[in-house]
């Protein structure tokens, strides 16, 4: 039980780094902008001005092409940590 204590505490040491990458990436905002972009593209006359259009579609793809990328990370991210779990658990009832 001691070490899956250990675990438990090291995992919780993960929270701050996690916070400060998120913060780091500033995805509050990029949220934020992307749904003025796509609030943007919904209004009248948005799309008569192809230059304009253009370069709003090129940076929402490109915030949310960020947003997948940190997803995908988040989620490689969580099946590591299931896994060394998985394996600490393992490895207690070994003993």
């Amino acid at each position: 039980m001691v070490e899956l204590d250990q675990f438990r505490y090291r995992i919780s040491g993960y929270d701050k780094p996690m916070a400060q990458i998120k913060n780091s990436l500033d995805l509050d905002n990029k949220q934020k902008r992307i749904e003025e972009l796509e609030a943007d593209m919904e209004s009248p006359g948005f799309w008569d001005n192809p230059d304009k259009s253009q370069n709003a579609m090129k940076e929402l793809k490109g915030l949310k092409d960020a947003f997948e990328r940190y997803k995908q990370d988040l989620m490689m991210l969580r099946h590591l940590l299931r896994w060394q779990k998985n394996l600490m658990i393992s490895r207690l009832f070994q003993r």
